[in-house]
């Protein structure tokens, strides 16, 4: 038997919601995954923790009709049989909430649920109103549109439902957040692990030439199987430890051209992990950069830590309709309309040791399902759904009192192309043209001519004798030639690249060994 349980739940509340006389916070979970929401400032009050309310059934109202949508419950309940007894679920609308609540019940509703009709924000609000207790005689709690339909998908099985409320009278302090605006995108980070927005606060997301493209977005850390945070929990399960403050440029190399920055930090104690969060953007740029710092507190050593992102975009007009896909040699995975013609949005996983996981995953997957994301590659489903994405990167050995580094991006773009070429530049921003190792320097060097016509010549130089991959990847990142691929001497060589072939464009040129990737692009120009 599948179960809703409604519980307590204390997390920010946004200004507007700050009533004085402190609405009722309140969590409903559903199949394991937690929803927030607010209880009614009027009528019943929710009875203590742990009390079960109702027999074992979620109804969905149906009112006559005759003043609004019978998903409403503005009009008498023609489905007073089914409700009585059980949870009333209730679709906000034109009439006042007191109203639903009345409606139910006289219908014999046990407690009544009322989820937002527009997929807007705040997701959230609270339900004001006047009703005496004797006549508003169930307590009410509203969740978001999104919470909601999750739920009412899950109708056709039983449910329990249990209310266990815990008074806020004193809400804590909004989080603190920094908008990045690079003319192109907005984007907002928050000081508890949360990137875009969330249900309860009303924040920027990301958008891309003017349109929106995010819900939620959340810091991933997964060790030992136990993943933190899933945004739809209910709540960040990160803690804040410093408040967002701007980074004043300039900014170290390799963010050095970059314009804005911001950095906070977060932890969970739980995991004996904090972050230290640093994300920068620069005029006119499709994208916004994010770097984990992900320090071990635990004071035991971690072998095997996962770091990633979690992100449910929202390509088009609705939310439930994305397709997604993922490009293995750019670490991108996107979503997209299918039907429209809309911008494309994407998470890029930009330097890690290796890329261990991609998926597209339902917004309110658990931590079996986010930590198979993680650590998995799990073949993404063209079909058009409600998406969310996960990429992960990893497994980080950290040492107790030591970091573990990853870098990712948030990225949009007109179409696929678009979105395909300002992430492999990513990979030319990031890569630095050498990198140090235990036996010396390893360089990447320019590309002499560049721009070029027909061919050009690739330097590099090995500190040790090692086996060599030197590939080009077109704008698609599709392999289109393979230079080197084998053993190589130590010391400074080069090879000799002919694009004769090639039509006139920017291409990557990436060298790999052992661990050490560096890339820079490469212009053809007919």
């Amino acid at each position: 038997m599948r179960t809703i349980r409604i519980s307590a739940l204390l997390f920010a509340l946004a200004p507007a919601l700050a009533l004085a006389q402190g609405p009722d916070s309140i969590r409903v979970e559903h199949n394991g995954v937690q929803y927030p929401g607010y209880g009614a400032t009027f009528g019943a009050r929710f009875p203590q923790p742990g009390t079960t309310i109702g027999p074992d059934t979620l109804v969905h109202v149906a009112g006559s009709g005759e003043t609004a949508p019978a998903g409403q419950g503005c009009d008498p309940l023609v489905n007073a049989d089914e409700v009585e007894g059980n949870i009333a679920m209730v679709e906000r609308g034109t009439c006042t909430f007191v109203l639903k609540v009345q409606n139910a019940v006289a219908a014999g509703a046990a407690a009544v649920i009322v989820y937002n009709d527009v997929d807007d924000k705040p997701g959230i609000v609270v339900m004001g109103g006047e009703c005496e207790p004797d006549v508003c005689s169930v307590p009410a709690v509203f969740i978001s549109y999104r919470s909601g339909l999750n739920i009412l998908a899950e109708l056709e099985s039983p449910k329990i439902v249990t209310l266990i409320p815990i008074r806020v009278t004193e809400p804590p302090p909004p989080p603190s957040v920094g908008t990045h605006n690079t003319g192109v995108v907005q984007f907002d980070v928050t000081d508890y692990g949360f990137l875009g927005t969330d249900a309860q606060f009303d924040g920027t997301g990301f958008v891309f030439n003017g349109e929106q493209g995010l819900f939620v977005s959340s810091v991933l850390v997964g060790i030992d199987g136990e993943v933190v945070s899933n945004p739809y929990r209910g709540g960040s399960e990160w803690t804040a430890v410093s408040e967002v403050t701007p980074i004043a440029p300039p900014f170290p190399a390799p963010f050095d051209h970059f314009d804005q920055g911001f950095v906070t930090a977060f932890e969970n104690a739980d995991l004996g992990i904090r972050v230290m969060e640093r994300s920068y953007s620069r005029e006119n740029d499709p994208y916004v950069i994010v770097k984990l710092e992900v320090e071990n507190i635990s004071g035991s050593d971690i072998s095997d830590a996962y770091l990633g992102l979690f992100a449910d975009f929202d390509a088009g007009t609705t939310w439930d309709d994305d397709a997604a896909g993922f490009e293995q040699n750019l670490n991108l995975v996107y979503v997209f309309d299918p039907v429209e013609a809309a911008p494309f949005f994407g998470l890029v996983a930009i330097t890690a040791p290796d890329l261990s996981g991609y998926s597209t995953v339902a917004a309110t997957a658990d931590d079996a399902q986010l930590w198979e994301a993680l650590t998995s590659e799990v073949e993404i489903s063209p079909d058009p759904a409600q998406r969310a994405v996960v990429i992960g990167t990893g497994p980080y050995a950290i040492a107790a009192g030591t970091n573990a580094v990853a870098l990712f991006a948030f990225v949009g773009g007109t179409d696929i192309e678009d979105l395909l070429v300002t992430a492999q530049g990513f990979f030319v921003i990031i890569d630095s043209a050498e990198a140090t190792t235990p036996e010396g320097t390893f360089v990447l060097g320019s590309a002499y001519p560049n721009p070029f016509a027909q061919g050009t010549t690739i330097p590099f130089d090995l500190p040790t004798a090692q086996r060599v991959r030197l590939a080009v990847y077109d704008v698609l990142g599709r392999e289109v030639a393979v230079l080197v691929d084998g053993p190589r001497p130590a010391g400074e060589q080069a090879v000799a690249f002919d694009a004769a072939a090639l039509p006139s464009g920017v291409y990557l040129v990436r060298l790999e060994a052992g661990a050490m990737r560096l890339t820079q692009a490469l212009t053809v120009v007919r």
